[in-house]
């Protein structure tokens, strides 16, 4: 989570658009892992709210 936060970070506020905190893009894996957080954060945030 603290991975997504630093790229939402910078992200949010441009510097070095999409970089992580060691000035690399993230990986391909990384992306993929975080895509998949994504998604389950929102089915987690779609249940609670009892929306389809």
């Amino acid at each position: 989570m603290a991975t997504i936060n630093d790229v939402y970070l910078e992200s949010r506020y441009p510097g070095e658009i999409g970089l992580l905190d060691d000035g690399s893009m993230p990986t391909t894996e990384q992306a993929m892992l975080f895509f998949a957080f994504a998604k389950e954060v929102k089915a987690h945030i779609k249940k609670e709210l009892g929306v389809d």
